[in-house]
């Protein structure tokens, strides 16, 4: 016998068998169910329909073929792992491909390979499912995650027009919640997080780039690609309407939204300075600290005063961090630590009192985006006295407190209020557990840890915080992936400061 080999066992071939009767049973079944479907319902809900039997079909495929020596994820689903945070961020939402009776785009199908991928490797390979629970059920954040989108589902389920919203909210929360999943995949994988961070900071070096030259040219090229369903028309008009204020120009680069393109970059640029100190290789930590400046100066051009607030949210936990690393030494920078505690609180004040002007707003336009939004405030939480635990299910929130812009379309323009007003206070509490969670044991674990690890465990806290910053003025959830991400990219930081290593 040869070195490596191993016989199947009996009790592998029954597996096997079962799956594969099992198997067979399922897509006789659903092929019979979806040629009566197909006579009578139009094609695009067959296809939509057909999903889930082909689900069921798959995932006993997977347990049919289950194996003890499969590995962590092979290389072929690492790169497409990568390739689909790549194009998250690249490819414009409002640019679509016709596929007879849907519209897809490339974005769109390596999130559907990579969401089956990654599901079908759990099922076969033993080592990755338990990698993966351990982050996700192993872990308070990962518990309080999968809470969070069951609590939103169950008001969905709940709220006043039930199918609707729990189509809108499955649309939605998969794709979603498939990145969280991603990155904890990528995670497990060897030197995978590193890859991560660096797929990130390659793609917003580009996309600031093609902020900075939109600026330059006073024009979006892409636009004259856009085509698609309903979802890439709204994008269009979102363009059209946010694209010029008080009569200057707004960058979008490939977002819908000026303070979506901003609200990236404030969140990546943490992570190319974290790259650019602690970087592996001379190249990619020029690319790196070449994301810093660019990537302030895209910032600007997006003229977003909610992106502004995040980047000083940002850089003021950046500076907490490295005072708490310094006070937490011993010796010399302990010493200067604390001789720079009236610089830091100068500093503090000062940024608050930007973040205030930046609030209360420059100019008689701001002071009217202002206004808009607290109006909306008012409208949520009267709203929320009829129904403050549940909420009023997933796309109800711009019907309850939503306000019409000036090219007529009904806009809600803050994250925190739509999740309020879609799951109740409940579901809004969950969303802040999740980021002050992350955020509290993030913080702790940058303190333990030494050298590299404790600063990039830091810097994607500050990213988070960044991001959900800005999602008090906007209620667009593009970034969201970005979000899981980097929640994904930082749980292994706080396990390992948690099992006392590198302290």
């Amino acid at each position: 016998m040869r070195i490596g080999h191993y016989p199947r066992a009996a009790g592998r071939r029954s597996t096997s068998f079962i799956g594969a009767i099992g198997l067979g049973v399922v897509l006789l079944g659903a092929s019979g169910l979806l040629g009566l479907i197909t006579a009578v319902f139009p094609p695009g809900f067959v296809l939509r329909i057909a999903i889930l039997p082909l689900g069921v079909g798959f995932v006993l495929v997977a347990w049919a073929m289950r194996d003890s020596r499969a590995t962590l994820l092979p290389k072929a689903i690492v790169y497409l792992l990568l390739a689909t945070v790549a194009l998250s961020v690249l490819w414009p939402r409002y640019i679509h491909f016709s596929l007879g009776v849907i519209h897809v785009s490339p974005q769109t199908i390596t999130a559907v390979a990579s969401l089956g991928a990654v599901m079908f490797w759990l099922i076969y390979s033993p080592r990755l499912g338990a990698a993966v629970r351990e982050y996700t059920f192993g872990t308070a954040i990962g518990v309080l995650i999968v809470i969070w989108f069951a609590w939103r589902l169950l008001a969905a389920l709940a709220g006043e027009h039930p199918m609707y919203s729990t189509i809108d909210f499955v649309r939605e929360s998969v794709y979603l919640a498939s990145f969280f999943l991603i990155g904890i995949a990528l995670v497990c994988y060897d030197h995978g997080e590193d890859q991560l961070h660096k797929t990130l900071i390659s793609t917003g070096l580009v996309v600031a780039l093609i902020g900075l030259l939109e600026a330059l040219m006073q024009q979006n090229v892409l636009v004259q690609f856009a085509r698609g369903d309903a979802e890439a028309a709204d994008s269009l008009s979102q363009l059209a309407v946010e694209r010029i204020r008080d009569g200057g120009f707004r960058a979008q680069s490939v977002f819908s939204h000026p303070i979506s393109f901003g609200q990236f970059i404030a969140a990546v640029l943490p992570l190319g300075m974290s790259y650019a100190i602690y970087g592996r290789r001379v190249l990619w930590r020029l690319m790196a600290l070449s994301l810093v400046p660019i990537g302030i100066l895209a910032l600007v051009t997006a003229g977003s005063r909610a992106s502004l607030v995040s980047l000083a949210a940002a850089c003021l936990f950046g500076g907490l961090i490295v005072w708490l690393r310094a006070i937490s030494t011993r010796g010399l920078r302990r010493v200067l630590a604390v001789l720079a505690i009236p610089a830091f609180l100068s500093i503090v004040g000062m940024v608050m009192w930007l973040v205030s002007e930046l609030v209360q707003g420059r100019t008689a336009m701001e002071v009217g985006s202002t206004g808009t939004r607290l109006l909306m405030i008012e409208r949520g939480i009267q709203a929320l006295w009829e129904s403050p635990i549940w909420g009023f299910g997933q796309g109800m929130a711009i019907g309850k407190a939503g306000l019409l812009n000036s090219a007529g379309i009904a806009t809600i323009d803050s994250y925190w209020l739509s999740v309020a007003l879609d799951s109740g206070y409940v579901g809004l509490l969950i969303f802040i557990g999740i980021v002050g969670l992350f955020s509290y044991q993030g913080t702790v674990a940058a303190v333990r840890l030494r050298g590299a690890d404790g600063f990039k465990v830091g810097m994607i806290v500050a990213s988070v915080l960044a991001i959900f910053a800005t999602f008090a003025g906007l209620s667009i959830v593009h970034n969201m992936t970005l979000l899981w991400l980097l929640i994904a990219m930082g749980l292994p930081y706080i396990r390992k400061a948690r099992a006392g290593v590198n302290k």
